[in-house]
């Protein structure tokens, strides 16, 4: 175990921990809330901005912003009193421990997720620039383990980027 296992142990301890706080709902309502604010606000914000035009002579590309925030803010708000309500009633029923053991292993999960796509910037800068020695990353024991993770997430995120451009060639 070396300093580099020392790092991402703990930032994946943090991961845990601020995913046993919040809870397993309040941790996918807050994913959710930002998906489907984007995606919401995408598909409202035109709609949003043709109706309040009618009373503020503002400029199009200000409208616009100005609706798309508008909506995104309104979704996530929304989104994230649902996840609220359902947290009371899980804690109602008594199931709060395991809300938020699930919660913590989400936001393990989510961490891990994260690490994995900073590492493919680490490891490109490291070819580049040397860090960290070789011999040092292959002494580590969670290096090997998010680096393989890194190889199954990156040729979906490219895949994902590239369906998101589609998506948004295809919207008016």
């Amino acid at each position: 175990m070396n300093l580099i296992d020392i790092i991402i142990g703990i930032i994946l301890i943090l991961g845990f921990y601020k995913g046993f706080k919040k809870g397993f709902v309040l941790e996918l309502t807050a994913l959710l809330g930002l998906i489907l604010g984007i995606v919401g606000a995408f598909y409202l914000s035109k709609e949003h901005g043709l109706y309040i035009g009618q009373w503020l002579e503002w400029d199009d590309e200000y409208l616009r912003i100005t609706t798309f925030l508008l909506s995104f803010i309104v979704i996530v708000i929304i989104v994230s009193l649902i996840g609220k309500l359902i947290t009371k009633l899980i804690d109602f029923v008594a199931l709060s421990f395991f809300n938020k053991l699930i919660g913590g292993l989400f936001g393990l999960l989510k961490f891990g997720l994260l690490l994995s796509i900073l590492l493919l910037l680490f490891n490109v800068i490291n070819e580049q620039v040397e860090m960290v020695s070789e011999e040092t990353l292959e002494q580590s024991i969670t290096y090997p383990v998010l680096n393989q993770f890194t190889d199954i997430i990156w040729p979906k995120l490219v895949e994902m980027s590239q369906e998101h451009q589609d998506v948004m060639n295809a919207l008016p």
